[in-house]
């Protein structure tokens, strides 16, 4: 293998490294793939893309919410068949409060996202790890003090009845049906 590692570039080391232990590089963030019982027992190390795509998801629910506040489907269908009509029910984001259930990559992505943006004057996290919505919320407020007046906070399932977007008063934003 002298000539293998004579080729390499800066990044020998790297290279070393797989070549002494394998491993396995998975372009998702889960792992239900990948046969973890036969890895394991070969010594193979699995490696996830955990956050890669934190940010366009975010990006999409945000797009997702400016779609249900602005009723962009109304203005498209109307657009579509030119007809220029007003509609008085389009609702403002500022002042809203926000809830998220769920606070891995995604769920504390998309809570920074509204908090920077601006869009929500107070945003609930909610997780069945209760230790990590309270980290996450702690970790908002402290990273973004400049951004205006938003309480960022760790709430339950109670706290979700009274939130602006995402209870079961409101329309839901269904991130995969709204676009």
């Amino acid at each position: 293998m002298p000539s293998l590692f004579g080729r390499m570039s800066e990044n020998r080391w790297i290279w070393i490294l797989l070549y002494l232990k394998p491993c396995i590089q998975v372009t998702s963030a889960g792992l239900d793939r990948v046969p973890l019982d036969y890895c394991k027992a070969h010594g193979i190390t699995v490696y996830n893309a955990g956050g890669v795509y934190s940010a366009p998801m975010a990006e999409f629910v945000l797009g997702g919410i400016l779609q249900l506040y602005k009723k962009s489907k109304f203005f498209a269908e109307n657009q579509a068949a030119h007809r220029w009509e007003k509609h008085r029910g389009l609702r403002e984001l500022s002042g809203k409060t926000a809830c998220i259930i769920g606070t891995g990559s995604v769920g504390a992505t998309i809570a920074y996202t509204l908090n920077t943006m601006g869009i929500a004057s107070e945003i609930v996290l909610i997780d069945i790890n209760t230790e990590k919505a309270l980290g996450e919320a702690l970790d908002i407020r402290q990273g973004t003090p400049f951004c205006g007046a938003c309480s960022v906070y760790a709430g339950d399932y109670r706290d979700a009845a009274d939130s602006d977007i995402g209870n079961n008063k409101t329309e839901y934003l269904n991130i995969y049906s709204a676009v």
